[in-house]
């Protein structure tokens, strides 16, 4: 098992995904404005929350479970399938009771329509089943059907009278495609035993992914419910506004799922073999990605503004400070799903459950209180708050499930690279070109990680387990 051609395989098919989403957002951006983005915003959030917990953050689990149950996958695989179906019927005919009271009118048909194909809509976990068949580039082929259906949007925006509902039609007809490409893949490959279907092999299901089906319907409500909350009181200008900021930590996100999902697999194949080498690849990761996170987050204080506006246009510039904090957000949000897939392999989750609904309480207290007068850029003080949180409970936890994961050492040197690039940050300008002025902080962090010694190397070496159950 090697999560170098695991990374490349999915790796490829989700650039293609998120470069053809990326352009089409932008292209819909700029053709229906903030207002209609705005609706359509609404729209794409509210599916989002019904997928969240149609999907019920199985993904992780599948890949966990397809690698330790052995023989028993194919059997273990239809019990899987099943529960999704029976989970994504109640959840879409929820969604469309729900939609038909709150929807906008905008929108209300076009939801409740993809509403009713919401358990297909869902499926998007075949990248496990394609990775533990050995397979992973058979993922590029749903990819292809997204990238094929995503333009009727862009054409919907151009040529409908009224753009914002076929706009969404179309996202739920590329969001379909996507999965019923993917379940003919999956359905290929492990040959799902549905004559060992039963109440217990689903009841097994049920309790191996509750915890984490809880966290993941409150997870997206905390990263969605700040959209319709934006839209609900600041109205559909600064919603559309702020999601276009948000953009971009969706296709982040999308990165690290793309990037961290196969070391799922890997890490549970590790501690099955030498915690040792489990905690040598876990360190090396963690350096990586927190030092590349920081120079991101810190490039995105003087570009923010800039790439709005080179993005979007210019009426989208005001969301440029919700923008600099979502990098942030999205710094955090990579550290602390390493951490977890860490837990995840090595230990219980279910502290996942109040951790999660600490963190919806967080981003729905700090949204009541800040978007009235902060507009876009309290919902995103709301969203990083709510991200540092969870990142510190992560990161406690994981250092309880596996000791000596992390190097005190390392992190202190790190803490004061970035504690020094946050005050040159936070100073006046003084007369230095803003270009300078600009990068000066990153160019802070990265010369005192180097003086200290405390720059990462390459962690490919240490992600290979030659003695991998099967």
């Amino acid at each position: 098992m090697r999560y170098g051609r695991a990374l490349s395989a999915q790796a490829s098919s989700r650039f293609i995904y998120l470069i053809a989403a990326a352009v089409i957002f932008v292209v819909l951006a700029r053709l229906l404005g903030p207002e209609q983005l705005g609706q359509y915003a609404w729209a794409a959030s509210f599916l989002a929350i019904a997928i969240a917990l149609a999907d019920g953050g199985m993904s992780p689990v599948l890949a966990r479970d397809l690698v330790q149950t052995g023989e028993r996958r194919h059997a273990w695989f239809a019990n899987f399938l099943a529960f999704r179906l029976a989970l994504g019927t109640v959840v879409a005919l929820g969604g469309i009771v729900v939609a038909m009271l709150i929807a906008p009118q905008q929108v209300r048909l076009p939801v409740i329509l993809c509403c009713a194909v919401l358990p297909v809509l869902a499926a998007r976990f075949y990248d496990p089943v394609f990775q533990v068949a050995n397979r992973p580039f058979l993922s590029l082929y749903p990819t292809i059907a997204f990238v094929a259906l995503a333009p009727l949007g862009i054409a919907a925006a151009m040529l409908a009278a009224e753009p914002v509902g076929w706009a969404v039609l179309a996202y739920g007809a590329a969001g379909t495609g996507y999965g019923l490409v993917g379940a003919m893949m999956g359905w290929r490959l492990l040959r799902p035993d549905f004559t060992e279907v039963g109440r217990e092999g689903m009841s097994e299901i049920g309790r191996a992914i509750a915890p984490i089906m809880v966290s993941a319907l409150i997870t997206a409500l905390a990263q969605r419910v700040d959209v319709l909350i934006v839209a609900e009181i600041a109205g559909d200008t600064a919603a559309g506004q702020y999601n276009a900021a948000y953009r971009f930590v969706d296709i982040g996100a999308a990165m690290i799922v793309t990037v961290l999902m196969p070391l799922l697999t890997l890490f549970s194949a590790l501690a099955s073999v030498s915690r040792e080498r489990l905690v040598v690849a876990f360190r090396a990761c963690m350096r990586l990605i927190a030092t590349a996170n920081t120079v991101v987050a810190l490039l995105a204080i003087p570009l923010a503004a800039p790439v709005l506006r080179m993005v979007y246009g210019a009426a989208f510039e005001p969301a440029a400070t919700a923008l600099a904090l979502l990098a942030w957000k999205l710094a955090a949000a990579f550290v602390s799903l390493l951490a977890f897939v860490m837990i995840m392999a090595t230990a219980s989750i279910r502290f996942v459950i109040w951790s999660s609904a600490a963190a919806l309480v967080v981003i729905l207290l700090l949204n009541w209180l800040l978007v009235p007068s902060l507009s876009a850029t309290g919902a995103a003080i709301a969203t990083l708050a709510a991200e540092l949180m969870q990142m510190t409970v992560n990161l406690v936890m994981a250092a309880r499930a596996v000791p000596g994961a992390f190097e005190r050492g390392w992190w202190s040197r790190f803490a004061a690279s970035l504690a020094a690039a946050l005050v040159i940050a936070a100073l006046p300008a003084g007369g230095l070109p803003a270009f300078v002025q600009g990068i000066l902080p990153t160019v802070t962090f990265v010369a005192l990680m180097a003086a200290l010694r405390a720059l990462p190397g390459n962690p490919l070496p240490f992600l290979r387990v030659d003695s991998a159950p099967r």
